[in-house]
């Protein structure tokens, strides 16, 4: 488009073709206030225009004084960031692309990382983002940490967490960020107890976190309305608090990873009651990889026929291993064997252990020795 501004022109280049494109003679666009040798010795960047000459031009050439001085549109900002929550809300990688290449022609230089982070380029956003203060990293830093190996994402993460004290930022907002990052990698590292601490650390910081999709949509129409008023800067700040609200909705994950560890805790304690309603609410929000912690706690409450229920949603072999414990209690001994067995086939690893230890204590309790000493060698077997 022939009058679109640009943020790579320089001023004077900028009111030069804006004005040919208008139509407009320099002795037009001077007006009675100014002279045409005035704005040729703008044009040729021999002078730089006032304030009051600017909004003067601006309003003559039909942009806003901030849109000639810098070739930004002034809706530009709010715009992307308006982007930048549908495409977080929407999940949709493609869309950060052009709100990248946008941000990238008009010098939104913050706006450009999180399109990149969101793309998954996140060299290209650390180079962005090398000057700019940890707060701002928090993004980049959560999404580097999810693609880097457990024990390497900690010390990341946890480098973060001391620079940001260090540094004299707190940021509640992005420590819960890091603190809720740690919580997914402490829960990949075996670390159940730490991972436990820091959910609670981040709820502590910021509260519940829990954001639904509505919430996100009705700050973004209250964004777009904004907008349409031509009132930007409260656009722009509707528009961020819709993307918090998506950070928000996206730490519920890791709420949920925290109260699973809360509940192995409280299985490993024996308090197996209170491991029933923590693991209940974790399994809301990821399902089957809860499924069989919580049915176990419910067996060990006595609450078998819901143990059964909950067990079929878990992976084969810990539904398997649930029915025979639960058949060996009630006295059904070739159920559990069948059921166990069947478990065992299906395991790897320490979880393979603990099935041949179950399995085989019940052989050796119906006298059945060589078989039993067979299955504890094929669990030690599995862990080697």
């Amino acid at each position: 488009m022939a009058g679109a501004v640009s943020s790579r022109e320089s001023l004077g280049a900028r009111l030069y073709r804006l004005r040919t494109h208008k139509g407009l003679t320099q002795k037009e666009l001077a007006g009675d206030r100014y002279t045409a040798a005035y704005i040729s010795t703008v044009e040729a960047e021999r002078r730089t225009p006032s304030t009051d000459a600017l909004a003067y031009f601006a309003s003559r050439l039909g942009v806003s004084p901030a849109e000639l001085s810098t070739g930004r549109p002034t809706e530009l900002p709010c715009d992307l960031l308006i982007s930048l929550a549908e495409a977080d809300l929407a999940g949709k990688p493609g869309a950060y692309g052009r709100i990248r290449t946008r941000a990238a022609e008009h010098g939104l230089t913050r706006i450009e990382a999180l399109a990149l982070t969101g793309m998954g380029e996140l060299d290209g956003a650390e180079e962005l983002l090398a000057a700019e203060p940890i707060t701002i990293r928090v993004p980049l830093l959560t999404a580097r940490a999810a693609a880097m190996r457990p024990a390497e994402a900690a010390y990341l993460l946890e480098s973060a967490l001391t620079q940001l004290h260090a540094e004299g930022l707190p940021d509640p907002d992005a420590e819960a960020d890091l603190r809720y990052a740690l919580v997914r990698t402490y829960t990949d590292l075996g670390l159940t107890e730490r991972a436990a601490a820091e959910a609670d650390a981040a709820a502590a910081l910021v509260g519940p976190a829990a954001a639904a999709n509505a919430v996100v949509d009705r700050y973004l129409r209250t964004a777009r309305t904004l907008r349409d008023q031509g009132r930007w800067a409260d656009a722009e700040a509707a528009a961020e608090r819709a993307r918090a609200a998506c950070r928000r909705r996206e730490r519920r994950h890791a709420a949920a990873v925290g109260q699973w560890a809360r509940g192995r805790l409280l299985a490993r304690s024996g308090d197996h009651a209170a491991a029933v309603t923590e693991l209940t609410e974790a399994r809301e929000l990821l399902g089957a990889a809860v499924a069989g912690e919580l049915a176990e706690a419910l067996w060990r409450t006595g609450r078998t026929g819901e143990a059964l229920g909950v067990a079929a949603e878990a992976e084969p072999a810990v539904a398997y291993r649930i029915k025979g414990l639960i058949a060996r209690d009630s006295g059904d001994l070739s159920g559990a064997e069948r059921e166990l067995g069947a478990a065992l086939g299906a395991s790897v690893g320490l979880e393979a252990c603990t099935v041949a230890r179950e399995l085989g204590d019940l052989l050796r309790a119906v006298g059945r020795e060589a078989e039993a000493i067979d299955v504890y060698r094929r669990g030690l077997e599995a862990v080697e």
